[in-house]
Order: C-alpha cells, then structure tokens, then sequence
C-alpha cells in the first residue's frame, strides 16, 4: 500500500508540472457543460422529478468528463509513456503490476476530482441545484466510484495499443461509449437501436449509478443493479488490463 500510495503521490507530482497536460484536462468538461449544459438545463427542469434541479443534466456531464479522463489522459497517456526510458527502469524494479494500477487509477481519480469541482461550481452559478450536502457526498461519491471500470479500460488501452494507435483508438471508444450510452443526448431523443443498445454498455451503468442514487433515473430503478454490472466491468477490465501488461512485459523484457 505504501507502494501504492508513493507511486500515486509521484503521479499527481508529475502531471502537475505538465500545466500542458491539466489545463486542458481540467477545462474540458466546464467548457462542454458551458456551452450545452446549461442550455438543456434550463429546458428540462420543470420535468425532472420532485426535490432534483439540475443534477440529472449535469450527471451526464460529470460522467462525460470523467471518461475523457480516463481514456485520453491516462489511456493514451500509458502507451506514450511505454516509449521512455523511465518506464523501462520502473518495469525492471522489484515492484508487482498491481501496486502500478492502483497508483495509476489513485492518480485518475484525483484529476476527476480536480475536474468535477469547475463544473459543479459552474452548475451551482447558472442552474436550479437541490441536493443537501449528504446528497452531494453520495452523489459525487458515486461519480467517482463508477469511473473505476473505465480507469482500467484505459491502462488495458494503454498496454494493448501503439502510442500512435492508442489516440484513434480511445476517440472510437468514447464516442461510442458516450454517445450511445446517453451521455451527449438522453435516449428519448435518439434513435431506437441505440435504447435496445444502451442498457447492455458501462457508460449506461455509469450514468444510471449516479442518477440511481438520488432516484433520478428515467426508469424508476436504484442503483444496486448499476452498480452490480459495473463490478462485472470492473473485474472484466481488470483482467484485459492484466493481460495486456503481462504480455508487453512477455515481449519487452524477456
């Protein structure tokens, strides 16, 4: 754990002195809930359920910049990593993958943290927000822990693919994700294949686990169910992500 923590603390140290890297990262999300957010914000208020404002909306913002997160900054960020030197003396150092995961999703996770607070604060100035504080807890609580699936979709994306393959690869993949999983339009306004499509994806489990906790979902339904598929992702990814890196190291450092 101390591992963990060590390698986590150098992480953030080393993004941090990348204002290249977080300025972006941190901007991102706020910009994208500034110039659609609000807007729809304002439109679908009046029909969210009793006790809710704006947090229904903004969910679908919160998730979508988590998951921009996670794959372009640390997905993509792994494979180009893969080709420094540093990254060559880490592997070789008496030290276990999974001490190395830990840190790396620790490290995701701070950065979702430091990019959901603009956009909060941008939701709180220009929209109706009802939620006590516990809810807030529970409900950015729940932001974070659904991310986790996709911090390990993003190291599997980092060691299976090329520095030069891993871009196209992630904007596939979070387009995908995010369009059909109702993160850019909610599904009532988006064509039929894609509701039969979007109860099968994790970006759908993510965004009813966050709704499911403040009973925001369209459905009705909690956030048990999410949250049990969402272990499942986990556990699937954690094992790709496991392969791919014992693989590259089968292949790197034989």
């Amino acid at each position: 754990m101390r591992l963990a923590v060590a390698h986590t603390r150098a992480g953030i140290t080393e993004l941090v002195r990348q204002p290249q890297f977080w300025v972006p990262s941190l901007a991102f999300p706020t910009m994208f809930f500034v110039l659609f957010g609000v807007s729809a914000a304002d439109r679908v208020v009046e029909f969210l359920p009793p006790g809710l404002g704006s947090e229904v909306i903004l969910a679908q913002f919160l998730c979508f910049g988590v998951l921009s997160i996670m794959f372009f900054q640390f997905g993509v960020g792994i494979a180009e990593e893969r080709r420094l030197p540093w990254e060559v003396t880490l592997r070789v150092l008496p030290m276990g993958g999974s001490t190395r995961f830990a840190a790396r999703v620790m490290v995701a996770l701070a950065f979702s943290v430091a990019a959901l607070v603009p956009v909060v604060a941008v939701a709180a100035l220009t929209t109706e927000l009802r939620l006590g504080a516990g809810e807030w807890v529970v409900y950015l609580g729940a932001v974070l822990a659904g991310s986790v699936p996709f911090g390990l979709a993003g190291i599997t994306l980092g060691y299976a693919a090329t520095p030069k393959a891993a871009l196209p690869i992630a904007n596939i993949a979070f387009l995908l994700l995010s369009f059909l999983g109702g993160l850019f339009v909610p599904l009532e306004g988006l064509p039929d294949f894609v509701a039969t499509i979007a109860p099968y994806l994790p970006s759908r489990h993510y965004l009813d686990l966050v709704l499911g906790v403040i009973g925001g979902r369209e459905d009705g339904g909690g956030w048990r169910q999410p949250a049990f598929f969402l272990a499942g992702w986990a556990a699937l990814f954690l094992a790709a992500a496991v392969g791919v890196y014992r693989r590259d190291e089968g292949i790197r450092y034989r």
